[in-house]
């Protein structure tokens, strides 16, 4: 596909991502008639990051039939909440059951300058070398606690594709999470009230911050994160 190729990625690398052959996703690329299910193909949209319209298109080319509506939570992002974010002093952000980030503030982009090309938490904290570095105690105090949340969320909503594509898009790309996910016996549900160090961009010390992380009550499913320094 065009998408595939002006990002210069293999044939092999996107079927691995995607959980099929390479002979299955060679096949769907050069439009040959298939039993394409409606979750492979989502698979598919999420790997090559297709957008809402792609990914109809996608549907439609290899089914026939629009794809089902995207579940992401209803009203999160209403004008006053917009406005609660922004007025923060320190960082803040939105973020939906799947660990994409909705919105966010100034602060949150000068402590995370990768959140304007990356708007996915989970996929920036085991995928970006730059994590590793920016989260202090990467393997001991942030990544195994991610695992064991996305594991429990997953737990949770099993149909969610998105959250399900994610997952298996993170294990494919890193052995470290591999190890984790097959490792570990935490169980996290959330990380609020947590404080944990960062190495903020440009700053040789490591702060620590205290993660809080509430849920407006219209969209149980969202989250709004801050991240509040600590003496």
């Amino acid at each position: 596909m065009a998408r595939r190729r002006r990002k210069h990625v293999s044939q092999e690398d996107v079927a691995r991502l995607i959980g099929v052959s390479t002979v299955w996703y060679g096949k769907l690329e050069r439009g040959e008639p298939g039993n394409y299910s409606a979750d492979l193909l989502d698979r598919t949209a999420i790997t090559l990051r297709l957008n809402e319209d792609e990914r109809a298109m996608l549907h439609l080319c290899c089914t026939g039939r629009e794809p089902a509506q995207q579940t992401r939570p209803a009203g999160a992002l209403s004008a006053g909440l917009r406005a609660v974010i922004d007025r923060q002093t320190w960082p803040a952000y939105v973020s939906d059951c799947a660990w994409d980030i909705l919105a966010w503030n100034a602060p949150a982009q000068e402590w995370f300058p990768w959140i304007v090309y990356e708007q996915n938490l989970m996929r920036w904290v085991f995928t970006y070398p730059e994590a590793r570095h920016q989260l202090h105690r990467w393997d001991t105090d942030w990544a195994p606690l991610m695992i064991a949340q996305m594991q429990f969320a997953h737990a949770r909503l099993p149909d969610n594709f998105r959250l399900a594509a994610l997952i298996r898009e993170i294990l494919a790309c890193s052995a470290e999470a591999r190890e984790m996910w097959s490792a570990t016996s935490a169980v996290a549900v959330h990380p609020d009230g947590d404080v944990r160090g960062l190495c903020l961009p440009d700053r040789d010390e490591v702060i620590r911050a205290e993660i809080v992380a509430l849920s407006p009550l219209r969209s149980s499913d969202c989250r709004l994160v801050m991240l509040v320094p600590v003496t």
